[in-house]
Formats: structure tokens, C-alpha cells, sequence
């Protein structure tokens, strides 16, 4: 196990592959937004949007500005940019020209089906009790109890919300025996396409019924003469699937390497689209340091880049091995809620954590009420899955998962100290992060997100490690790739200095040959 190096804010909180490779910088052209162009940007900016291509923008380098450049280049061309999220769809309709419209496929969706006639029945996700309107459609499934089919329908209608697919198939069934999934793929797809019957029936609909009967039903209007496809790494098949059916130009805009998201079923969508590949390789987040790092984590990518992510030389960003000790007010990022709990303990300060604290605390409480037998009070996924405590522990020590290690770990130690460490918790975090004076995060949750200061925590597995893992069948080549990529995706939120615990330091720091010595 690995050795926990605890963040303490008291005080203040207290050989590549590339070298070589060329690229002529500033064109000398200013864009719309007062900065000079970079060759790379003039390259996408001449192509007109009458065909679909591929913009490939690593980490900090200037995708949306380049996007919004490319807006005001093609001025008779209307466009509709395709957030990621609401909010980087709010943050964006500031900055395109009136001639782009900017939208998530969610609310495209609701705006083009008039979902407004429904907010009534509109929920943000299905319960089982929800299901009980359709019991007449379901028969018994062995000693399942009704609920426990009931929540069995949901995760199938979930995987067949975000699908390709038209009809409900037998992959999507889940929550199920196995040798069941067959037999009830009928009934469940009759309990679906009652929901989905959005127009005539009466019961709840979730936001991704809503899209998902858009991609069957309805296309992207073409008053639009192109698309402008953010974070196309991470796209759900039923999104893909709504842009190929537009037959409209779009601009395939990512990162392949900050795919993180397959565990939620979404897909790399660059290696599926069509269209040339034009590449933004310089970042204008952090310099030449940080970049060295994050190329050294790339060098380990089993589909590696064609060419290096390149550092602002005109930033100076600081790599050096994380102390125990943090100077500054700081961002914390760590791969398990279980390692922020750990490090958040002792902390008598007020912190924030991104996207709220409710995560982190539902997961320990889910693992102590297994602890105490309080089956039912474990909701969490991660370890619901387990009947008892000591399944859980015999997972830890056999099934190689470091996140349960750490959560037996942290169980054990504090145990009936749990609860009130919770409520401590609760009571020192502060929803706004301005007035926080230290920030922490899982690494998912940091995506898209940039700190002047970061310190990267000691619970991922280094690459290295995952390559191991990777030749004794104990993962896929699949859960490699994405593990890989969440280190490259953490350590690419630095703007000026990045700290790095062990075993990432040794692994990834050290090769890369930039680490400060302190």
C-alpha cells in the first residue's frame, strides 16, 4: 500500500520522442481577440466549415479561442456549437459572434421538441417507484423482489439511452442474472417504450429520454451550415450518433487523450469521425515544464500522439516533488474521494470541493454502514456490490483496487470516529470556491478546469504500474488507456507550479527530466 503524505495548509496552507520537431510560431496575424495567431490557428481558421475535419487540441491550447476565431472568419456561415455541459455552453454564448448559437445537445434537444409543454413531468433521473405505473408489463424474475427489478429496468433503460441503438437490445439489460437477460429483454423493452412514449403517455421523463427521442425521431435543423462539436473525446453514442445524422459539416474539436469518461459509457468519438486532422499543440495554460511532463505520460499512451504537446516559453511554470507541505493557497487533486477524505481529516480550516462535498461523504458513509451492518444504508455503487464487510475487504487485498484498499484503510482506522469527522467535514466546506483557502478535487471532477497551483496526490497508479497490471490480464488495454489518460488530464491543471506526490514523481517527474529539487 501506499504511503498517505498528508496536505497540511497551516501556515499559509503552508528522453523525448519529439525533441526536434518544429513548428514555425506567431504569424504575425492578430485575431478578433487582440492576440497573435499561431500557424497551427491560421491552418484551421482558411478551412472553410464545408466539410467535416478534426481539430486535435491538446491540453490549454486554445480550442475554444481558436473556435471563436474561426466564427468570425466565416461570418455568412451559421454555426451551432455543442457544449459539453451547461455551463461551458453559458460561459461560451458570451464569446461567439451572434451568428453562432450555443447550445448542449440537451437543451438543443428541448428546445427543438418544445419539452417545455412536459416540465411538469420532467425529473432529473427515475426512481424505482417510478416503474410501479408499468407493474401490469412485468412479470416475476426468480426471487427477485419487485424493487430490485424495478431498479434492474432503469440501469437497462440508462444504457439504452445513451446508445446508437433503436431498439432496447439484450446488452443493454443489466441488474439481471446472466441466463435471465434473454428472456426479459421483451418485457423491459415494453416497460421502455412506455417511457419513451414522451408525446401520448404521463410518466416521468428524465433529460435523456428527451435527447434520446430526438435522435430517433427528429434531426438538427438545417438552418445551421455547421456544427462545432466541443470535447468530441467524450461523447455518448446517442450524441455521436445525432451529429452523423445532422449530415451537417461539423468541427470535430478534442483531446483524444483526455478521454476519461468510458466508465460512464462514453466513447473516444474522434477515432469514429471522418475528416482531416488539424492539430493545436501549443499550450498557453503553463510552460515548457509542465509540458515536458505531461509528453512523458503521453510517451506511455498505447495509441501515442504524432507530435508533442508544446509549453508557453513566455510562462514559466515550476515541477517539483510534493513535500507534505503547501505554501500557498492551493489545489489539491486527488484520483479517490477516499484519499481527499484521508488528507481532509485534521483540517481546521475552510476548504472547498469541487463539485460539492456530497460524493466523498456518501461513499464513507456507505463503506462504514457495511462496516456496522447497516446493509441498507449502503447506497453507494462502489461498494454496494458487496454483502458484507469482509467481502469487501477480501476484494481489496486480492482484486488489485487500490480505491478499496484505501477505503478499508480509512473504515478501520477511524471507524466510530466516522461520523463525527463528517459532520467536522461538512461544517468547515464552503460551496464558493473564492473563499476557500485550499481547493480540492477528485481528478474527474478537475477536468476543464485550470489552478495556478496544483498538488497532485499519491493514489494513482503510475504507469508503469498500469503496464504491469495491464500484461497479467488484470485490466483491459481499454481501463489502461483511461487511467493513463486521467494522469495527463491532472497534471495539465498547472498554470505555475505543479507538485507531484510518489509514485507518479519517480515515474513520470523524473524521466521527464524537470524536477526542481527542494
Amino acid at each position: 500500500m501506499l504511503t498517505a503524505k498528508p496536505f497540511d495548509p497551516q501556515g499559509l496552507f503552508p528522453h523525448n520522442p519529439w525533441m526536434g520537431h518544429a513548428l514555425q510560431e506567431n504569424s504575425g496575424k492578430i485575431g478578433v481577440g487582440g492576440y497573435p495567431l499561431t500557424d497551427e490557428q491560421l491552418a484551421i481558421i482558411r478551412q472553410p466549415p464545408t466539410e467535416t475535419r478534426q481539430w486535435q487540441a491538446f491540453a490549454g491550447c486554445t480550442k475554444t479561442t481558436t473556435a471563436v476565431e474561426y466564427t468570425h472568419a466565416w461570418p455568412n456561415h451559421r454555426a451551432l456549437y455543442l457544449a459539453f455541459n451547461a455551463s461551458i455552453a453559458a460561459e461560451a454564448k458570451g464569446k461567439f459572434p451572434p451568428h453562432v448559437q450555443t447550445q448542449t445537445a440537451h437543451s438543443h434537444a428541448y428546445q427543438v421538441l418544445n419539452m417545455s409543454r412536459f416540465r411538469d413531468r420532467i425529473v432529473p433521473r427515475l426512481r424505482p417507484n417510478d416503474i410501479d405505473a408499468c407493474q401490469h408489463l412485468l412479470r416475476p424474475i426468480g426471487n427477485m423482489k419487485p424493487d430490485a427489478i424495478n431498479r434492474a429496468v432503469i440501469k437497462t433503460m440508462n444504457n439504452f439511452l445513451i446508445s446508437a441503438d433503436h431498439q432496447v437490445k439484450e446488452r443493454h439489460v443489466m441488474g439481471v442474472p446472466i441466463q435471465t437477460r434473454g428472456s426479459v429483454l421483451s418485457m423491459f423493452s415494453a416497460v421502455i417504450d412506455a417511457f419513451m412514449d414522451i408525446e401520448r403517455g404521463d410518466l416521468p421523463i428524465t433529460h435523456d429520454m428527451y435527447l434520446k427521442y430526438f435522435s430517433l425521431h427528429r434531426r438538427i435543423s438545417k438552418e445551421f451550415d455547421y456544427l462545432l462539436v466541443d470535447e468530441a473525446q467524450d461523447l455518448n453514442p446517442v450524441l455521436i450518433d445525432i451529429v452523423r445524422r445532422s449530415e451537417l459539416p461539423a468541427m470535430i474539436i478534442g483531446d483524444p487523450w483526455q478521454s476519461i469518461y468510458a466508465f460512464r459509457g462514453a466513447e473516444q468519438a474522434m477515432a469514429r469521425m471522418p475528416g482531416e486532422v488539424l492539430p493545436l499543440s501549443k499550450s498557453f495554460r503553463f510552460g515548457p515544464d509542465v509540458a515536458k511532463v505531461a509528453n512523458e505520460v503521453l510517451k506511455r499512451s498505447l495509441e501515442k500522439p504524432t507530435r508533442p504537446l508544446r509549453g508557453n516559453e513566455e510562462k514559466k511554470s515550476v515541477v517539483q516533488e510534493y513535500t507534505g507541505k503547501l505554501e500557498r493557497r492551493t489545489t489539491v487533486l486527488a484520483r479517490t474521494n477516499f484519499r481527499l477524505f484521508e488528507g481532509l481529516c485534521s483540517i481546521t480550516v475552510p476548504f472547498h470541493v469541487v463539485g460539492g462535498i456530497e460524493e466523498m461523504t456518501n461513499q464513507v458513509e456507505a463503506g462504514y454502514a457495511l462496516f456496522k451492518r447497516r446493509r441498507p444504508r449502503v447506497i453507494d455503487p462502489l461498494v454496494s456490490r458487496f454483502r458484507t464487510w469482509e467481502d469487501c475487504k477480501d476484494a481489496a487485498e486480492y482484486d488489485d483496487e487500490p480505491e478499496l484498499t484505501r477505503l478499508v484503510k480509512i473504515i478501520e482506522q477511524y471507524t466510530d470516529s466516522i461520523p463525527e469527522i463528517l459532520a467536522g467535514m461538512r461544517k468547515l466546506h464552503t460551496p464558493n470556491e473564492d473563499q476557500a483557502r485550499l481547493v480540492v478535487s477528485t481528478a474527474h471532477k478537475a477536468k476543464g478546469r485550470e489552478w495556478p497551483h496544483v498538488v497532485v496526490m499519491d493514489d494513482f497508479v503510475s504507469p508503469t504500474q498500469l503496464m504491469a497490471m495491464l500484461a497479467k490480464k488484470k485490466i483491459t488495454a481499454r481501463e489502461y488507456q483511461q487511467e493513463v489518460n486521467l494522469i495527463y488530464v491532472t497534471l495539465t491543471r498547472a498554470i505555475e507550479t505543479l507538485s507531484i506526490s510518489d509514485p507518479l514523481f519517480e515515474d513520470i517527474a523524473v524521466p521527464a527530466g524537470v524536477v526542481v529539487d527542494l
